[in-house]
């Protein structure tokens, strides 16, 4: 009696989450339309120019991506406290094309190539250039 009951349990949840993934699907076509109205759906041009490990890690998305993100700007500061002024360029741009929506990175990164590097150079005209 109790294997009957469980097993009238069981198919009754299967029935139910199939509904419910029919259901999810029918949404899926106004959810994209309203992200592309948002503009939050990745723009290919960017991903086109990324180096290709990040790109790939852009779209794997979640953790992966918080996680490349970090070794990022853990690099970007190893660099900024070597001197390696262009690779500081290099890997700011790598990471504002990855959180193109977060001002505080863009924020970070303009006060630093404005006001850090352009401190450590010699020549006024060295200095403009930064």
């Amino acid at each position: 009696m109790q294997k009957r009951q469980d097993l009238i349990n069981v198919l009754l949840l299967l029935v139910f989450a199939i509904v419910l993934m029919l259901a999810a699907s029918f949404l899926l076509s106004p959810i994209q339309e309203k992200r592309s109205e948002l503009h939050l759906v990745v723009n290919q041009d960017v991903m086109e120019s990324l180096p290709t490990e990040y790109a790939l890690l852009s779209i794997a998305g979640g953790p992966f991506r918080s996680v490349a993100l970090n070794v990022l700007w853990v690099r970007l500061q190893d660099a900024k406290n070597n001197g390696r002024y262009h690779e500081i360029q290099k890997l700011g741009r790598i990471i504002v094309k990855l959180q193109a929506r977060h001002p505080k990175a863009w924020d970070f990164l303009a006060w630093n190539e404005i006001y850090n590097i352009s401190v450590t150079t010699q020549t006024p005209a060295e200095r403009w250039s930064w």
